[in-house]
């Protein structure tokens, strides 16, 4: 009996010098990666303020858009594309209130705050237009309506967007004007 537990104390410490042997080595080098990744990571990249700027700007995109989106999927909904008065306005108040809290307020070059301006006012039209559509009893505006906004929205984002100092887009065919 003595022998048998020698024999499973022995086969255990020989299973622990081998699982040791075996990921030892990956164990360190897990941890020299580490530790060159955190070294790393505190290096600064360089313009960083300006990526973190176009960042952000990508991140507003959703709230400006989501937004609209909404009130386009609410009147393509409806029975007719139709909705109650008080309820397109209210829905298009709020969408422009939304509009209007992540318009960039300080753009340096006048040429794209222009750019900016003239965007966020034809997408306003646009939802002026959208409003008369929808309340008319008329739901063959209502497509010509919403197809104005979706083409209102996307030149409000391309506005922004090369106004916050993201880089021009360069897809092959597609020329977008740069402020």
């Amino acid at each position: 009996m003595r022998g048998l537990i020698a024999w499973r104390i022995a086969s255990t410490a020989l299973c622990a010098a081998l699982l040791a042997g075996i990921t030892g080595p990956a164990a360190m080098a897990a941890d020299s990666v580490r530790e060159r990744s955190h070294a790393a990571s505190h290096a600064s990249v360089p313009g960083v303020d300006t990526l973190m700027a176009q960042i952000k700007s990508l991140g507003n995109l959703g709230e400006a858009v989501t937004p609209v989106t909404g009130l386009l999927n609410t009147v393509l909904k409806a029975d007719n594309g139709q909705l109650a008065t008080t309820e397109a306005t209210q829905l298009i108040k709020a969408v422009k209130q939304a509009i209007a809290d992540v318009t960039p307020k300080a753009v340096g070059d006048p040429q794209a705050k222009d750019a900016v301006s003239d965007a966020l006012a034809a997408l306003q039209k646009s939802l002026d237009t959208l409003l008369d559509a929808v309340t008319s009893g008329d739901s063959g505006k209502v497509a010509t309506a919403v197809t104005g906004v979706v083409t209102a929205l996307v030149n409000y984002v391309a506005a922004t967007l090369l106004a916050s100092g993201l880089p021009a887009p360069d897809l092959p065919g597609l020329s977008v004007p740069t402020p």
